[in-house]
């Protein structure tokens, strides 16, 4: 038997990348400066309104917002206030947008990380 409080001998996960928070609001600017990121890293969106958050195929505001994945998936729903977060799986470009009607045209809540 192990003696009290001496390490567990089971395995435990390193973590795997940086986490990058990025509050979720409306922007002054037509939208967010694109990002970077590595493959492992996870954006963390919080925010304090009403939104949520979707993974777009690209950098447009689509017209709606319908599960299709990989490229339309709906990382975080509506709420009041709220937190989510996404892993970069692998290399690429990832878009995502507040699906809240108006948010992304109007209120500039869509931004693209670039994923290396």
């Amino acid at each position: 038997m192990a003696p009290v409080g001496a390490p567990s001998a089971g395995p435990t996960a390193a973590p795997s990348g940086t986490i990058i928070p990025l509050v979720w609001d409306f922007q002054t600017s037509p939208s967010y400066p694109d990002q970077t990121a590595k493959v492992g890293d996870t954006v963390e969106f919080t925010w304090t309104g009403f939104h949520g958050v979707y993974r777009v195929p690209d950098g447009t505001c689509p017209a709606s917002y319908s599960p299709n994945p990989p490229l339309m998936v709906e990382v975080a729903p509506e709420t009041s206030g709220g937190a989510a977060s996404f892993e970069f799986d692998a290399p690429g470009d990832y878009f995502f947008a507040c699906q809240v009607p108006g948010h992304c045209d109007g209120g500039g809540m869509i931004v693209k990380y670039t994923v290396a």
